[in-house]
């Protein structure tokens, strides 16, 4: 299992990348079937400005292929 931290430094990777990028969309990836309420907090922020942020679950990715 992943820990906290990595997910918080993918979600801030994969902001960066979008911002370098010149977009405002991010889709997060991981183990859980959501994200913890902290994460998705502070990810509310972005998506209030305009961003598109999803979070899918791994597993349930996996399963649709």
């Amino acid at each position: 299992m992943y820990k906290r931290q990595d997910l918080w430094k993918a979600c801030f990777q994969g902001i960066a990348y979008s911002m370098e990028q010149g977009l405002k969309s991010l889709l997060i990836v991981a183990q859980d079937e959501k994200l913890p309420s902290d994460i998705e907090s502070k990810l509310d922020i972005f998506k209030q400005n305009g961003w598109d942020i999803r979070y899918e679950q791994y597993q349930h990715l996996i399963g649709n292929f």
